[in-house]
């Protein structure tokens, strides 16, 4: 399982370096690991993921341009300073690893469903819930699954049970990306 060789890699460079202080370079990690989680749990990306498929299924299935109205979701106001109470999940970094996996696949199944609620609502105007809704509840399965993987690291690197003061995400933002690739420079 390619994810689970990924989670993997970055835990084991991440730890490690909480553990040694060098907390600059395992934000780098970190941010990628955690934009990782991020992207597979929200907007098309959740199609994607683990037991999933192309981002163009919705157009097939429903014999439109569904991918251009998904790619348009945005996040309201309201939900940019919205903040959940993250969970650690375990203090045993090997376990953490197929934890973390098995919460990937569920949320992202998760995810996937609240997109097809507003494929099915922009179709026929029938859904369980409203666009708006789908994605307040898409965005915090995203932001739940980051928070308790920020929380687990930084326990699990600690030594300690909880992690008992509040952060900020994009506080885990790489400034440079570790291995290549672009990405945008967090400015404080």
């Amino acid at each position: 399982v390619h994810v689970e060789a990924g989670f993997r890699f970055y835990l084991g460079k991440i730890i490690p370096l909480l553990k040694s202080g060098e907390q600059e370079e395992a934000w780098k990690y970190f941010g990628c690991l955690l934009h990782f989680l991020e992207d597979s749990t929200f907007g098309l990306h959740a199609l994607e993921g683990a037991d999933g498929t192309d981002i163009f299924v919705l157009d097939r299935l429903f014999g439109t341009d569904m991918t251009r109205y998904l790619s348009g979701i945005s996040l309201t106001d309201d939900l940019q300073s919205m903040t959940v109470v993250p969970k650690v999940l375990t203090s045993n970094a090997e376990e953490f690893i197929p934890l973390l996996y098995a919460r990937y696949v569920k949320d992202t199944a998760r995810s996937r469903q609240y997109l097809f609620d507003m494929a099915v609502e922009h179709q026929y105007g029938k859904s369980h819930r409203s666009s708006g809704e789908n994605v307040r509840e898409m965005f915090l399965v995203s932001l739940q699954l980051a928070a308790d993987t920020a929380a687990t690291v930084l326990a699990i690197a600690s030594g300690e049970k909880a992690v008992a003061y509040n952060r900020s995400l994009t506080e885990f933002s790489p400034f440079h990306y570790p291995i290549g690739g672009s990405g945008f420079i967090l400015k404080k």
